[in-house]
């Protein structure tokens, strides 16, 4: 039986802290940030099941919850517009992390929890470049869990909830300065990313997550920031993925979500090993108007980096791409909204709104980008 001496990114002491103090979000990050460099937790990888071809998607129960898997998220961004095109970004993303596998452990106390949940929440305002980013931590249970029929997934009073046939309501607030509250219609069915939603992220080990993606969510609503509200339209998408990682030489990743103006959606991931080389398993898809999608493999991308942003510690972080997909004679020029778009918690990575222009074509489009492994090490997916 393999087992793994692991940090657990704070989340096991910071799930009870933010359970019985309800601290604020700035005190909560504060005390996960000093806390995590002693909290250590033995996890029994071997309890948990990998995610193989035998175990495929099925709708609507893998919005719920995953219990034998180790980690899993809800993923959702979007770019958002007022009447008048004034544009923001927003993400809203749960984390469940696994303890123990609740299907065979055997503990009866009440005050026993099998998992603790992380949320980030954050908000770009592109025009004054001002990005507002919360994060909060709770044990798994009334507080914070997830359901498949109705589908909802919440924590604390962050939360996504099925309100109608693929259509589901949004919210998030930060005290009554910062919030959003939006309505999202999914415009196409769910796409499954990589083979029939089991997508490889190590061709070496065979290490891969079940993923699914809602890619064209129509989206309006109210945003709030420092107590001003704007009315908002726009397009979000949704990212669904659960696993138990195993050992790997991946240092991070680069990860795209992209609307075209055509109608067409564009996920692709590059993934990193240490000695800067692009993992084979890099892949993604093109979405049709129809939904329909086509895989893309390693070779079908080509990827460039155009520009650096550097952070306030000195870490480099790409700034502009050009992403080019020959066979789809598309040649993508990406740009962040705003430079600084890093989540600062107790991980730190960037995740930001971006434009799109087509140099081929003349298509625009928008989405987000989240970049991995540049200022932090990947111990919050371990």
């Amino acid at each position: 039986m393999r087992r793994q001496l692991t940090v657990v990114t704070v989340l096991v002491i910071m799930g009870i802290v933010a359970f019985v103090m309800q601290t604020r979000d700035e005190q909560t990050s504060e005390v996960a940030a000093s806390l995590s460099t002693v909290v250590t937790a033995d996890i029994d990888y071997s309890a948990f099941q990998q995610a193989n071809e035998s175990d495929r998607i099925v709708f609507p129960d893998d919005f719920g919850l995953h219990l034998d898997y180790l980690i899993e998220w809800w993923y959702y961004t979007g770019n958002l517009q007022t009447v008048d095109g004034r544009e923001f970004g927003y993400q809203l993303t749960f984390f469940r992390r696994a303890l123990s596998n609740p299907l065979a452990d055997n503990r009866v106390s009440e005050f026993a929890t099998s998992d603790v949940y992380m949320a980030h929440f954050s908000i770009t305002d592109v025009e004054n470049s001002d990005f507002y980013t919360f994060e909060r931590f709770q044990r798994g249970g009334e507080l914070a869990s997830a359901v498949a029929t109705p589908y909802q997934v919440w924590l604390d009073n962050w939360s996504v909830k099925e309100v109608g046939e693929r259509i589901y309501k949004l919210r998030a607030e930060a005290g009554s300065e910062i919030s959003i509250n939006l309505t999202l219609t999914d415009l196409k069915q769910p796409v499954l990313q990589g083979d029939q939603g089991l997508s490889v992220k190590n061709s070496e080990t065979g290490y891969a997550s079940h993923y699914f993606s809602q890619t064209r969510l129509e989206s309006y609503g109210t945003l709030t920031i420092n107590n001003k509200r704007f009315s908002v339209t726009g397009l979000s998408w949704m990212d669904r993925e659960w696993s138990t990682p195993t050992d790997g030489d991946i240092s991070g990743w680069d990860w795209f979500a992209l609307h075209l103006s055509d109608g067409r959606d564009l996920m692709f991931y590059q993934l990193r090993k240490p000695d800067g080389s692009i993992e084979d398993a890099t892949s993604g898809a093109l979405v049709e108007v129809d939904g329909s999608n086509k895989a893309l493999s390693k070779d079908d991308v080509q990827l460039e980096v155009l520009a650096h942003w550097n952070n306030r510690d000195g870490d480099s972080y790409p700034a502009q791409w050009r992403l080019a997909i020959p066979s789809q004679n598309l040649d993508l020029i990406v740009t962040p909204l705003v430079r600084d778009q890093e989540i600062r918690g107790s991980q730190t990575y960037w995740e930001g709104a971006v434009n799109v222009v087509d140099t081929l074509t003349g298509l625009s489009g928008s989405g987000y980008v989240e970049l991995t492994g540049y200022a932090d090490d990947l111990s919050y997916m371990r």
